[in-house]
């Protein structure tokens, strides 16, 4: 059912089996194609498999699809490309050896899976902020405040306050629902969705203008999303 979109801005495209470049040519991989927007690149979406922790968090959710490729004796690699030129920007491949290291090493209890906000805060930390996300508004600073919750902190391209803007109350609720339906339909989101409305209160949204007065905010909590 591929192409699926996993977040705005990133699709994933397909899948096939191949060779790669390697030591041992031999080698086959279950390869999993990725295409990113240029504000998902330096955002820096993406699994980073090199790091351990990560791909024990992504063999522990994806068990049975790496129980099969352990027992075909093959590796994973994930390739992103450009959504516009169609170049890879990076790719990540994991060895049989590795793979079956880690996995034994996860399943023996020798190793922790990245949790749900380390894997946010690693993404964060990766981050080339600031970056635009839409006409004349950028994105500069995104962190995981005291209680847990998601913020993110935007600059608009004015100088105004909000008093000065053609922009209401009924607006920024308005804003606000179409987030709510946009962060539910967001697939990485939704496959996590029971463990995020665990250990994350609510998502913040903050916007400021060019000398860093608040025009205005809103709050998503995760209690009102995914509701049946």
């Amino acid at each position: 059912m591929l192409p699926v979109t996993i977040t705005e801005g990133c699709t994933f495209d397909s899948m096939s089996i191949a060779r790669l470049d390697s030591s041992d040519l031999s080698e086959e991989y279950v390869v999993f194609y990725y295409t990113l927007s240029q504000t998902m690149q330096d955002l820096s979406v993406g699994l980073d498999l090199e790091n351990d922790n990560v791909l024990a968090m992504f063999i522990s959710k994806q068990s049975a699809l790496v129980t099969r490729v352990v027992m075909a004796d093959m590796g994973i690699a994930t390739v992103y490309k450009n959504a516009d030129t169609k170049q890879v920007v990076k790719s990540y491949t994991i060895g049989a050896v590795r793979l079956k290291s880690v996995r034994k090493r996860l399943n023996q209890g020798n190793i922790k899976t990245s949790s749900l906000l380390e894997s946010i805060q690693l993404e964060f930390d990766n981050a080339k902020l600031p970056v635009e996300v839409n006409h004349g508004v950028y994105l500069v600073k995104q962190y995981i405040s005291d209680d847990n919750s998601i913020c993110y902190e935007y600059q608009v391209g004015v100088h105004e306050t909000l008093e000065n803007l053609d922009f209401s109350a009924d607006d920024i609720e308005e804003e606000r629902k179409e987030v709510q339906a946009s962060l539910e339909g967001d697939l990485s989101l939704k496959v996590q969705k029971d463990e995020i409305k665990e250990v994350i209160p609510k998502f913040v949204y903050i916007y400021k203008n060019l000398d860093g007065v608040l025009l205005y905010t809103f709050s998503i909590n995760t209690s009102e999303m995914w509701v049946e």
